[in-house]
């Protein structure tokens, strides 16, 4: 099996995400201007699938996650998700919204809920997908990224204490959620948790 090596898009690869979204029937308007924030998935050297935001302060619009024909069904969509919603996380975004018109059952595995279009952050209205990229009948959904740690810390598998501060913080590996790599915070935790020295 070749392997998947994802990595940030740049001006270069414009022409070859085009053709990925409209083989995908996804909108190109304003996607080249939030090159930046893309991350594509590479096999063999060509692109199978690509992500995107659109960050406006602590909140974006998540964009444009598509992948080639061959590559569907095979996990390329949970990952490429994954990675962009890392890279949300070390860019300190707090809210997500997409719009989409046919994967409202794909996206609540990774905590998106539906939400009134009218009900999206307002800074995130003023992209050129609400102003008309994407049509009205498009399902809005949003995901808080500090509430969907928190409901994983529920589940970690190690309460210890910070060396510097004392407090409790969570470790937790969680490996079917959007997260990839441990998460490690500091939060007050149940007392009748179980603390490691």
């Amino acid at each position: 099996m070749n392997k998947i090596v994802f990595r940030n898009a740049t001006s270069s690869d414009w022409n070859h995400i085009a053709q990925l979204l409209q083989e995908a029937k996804l909108p190109l308007d304003g996607a080249q201007d939030h090159l930046d924030h893309f991350v594509l998935a590479i096999k063999d050297e060509s692109l199978i699938g690509c992500a995107g935001l659109e960050i406006y302060g602590e909140c974006a619009l998540l964009r444009s996650v598509a992948v080639n024909a061959e590559e569907r069904g095979k996990g390329v969509g949970i990952k490429l998700a994954r990675q962009i919603l890392d890279r949300a996380k070390e860019d300190r975004i707090h809210t997500i919204i997409l719009l989409t018109e046919t994967a409202q059952n794909f996206f609540p595995k990774f905590g998106f809920r539906i939400i009134k279009r009218d009900d999206a952050p307002a800074p995130v209205k003023e992209s050129v997908e609400f102003k008309g990229a994407c049509c009205e009948s498009a399902v809005t959904m949003r995901l808080d990224l500090a509430d969907s740690v928190l409901r994983i810390a529920r589940h970690a598998s190690l309460i210890t204490y910070h060396a510097i501060c004392h407090q409790p913080f969570a470790i937790c590996y969680c490996p079917n959620t959007l997260f990839t790599a441990p998460i490690i915070f500091c939060r007050a935790v149940s007392p009748s948790a179980r603390c490691l020295l």
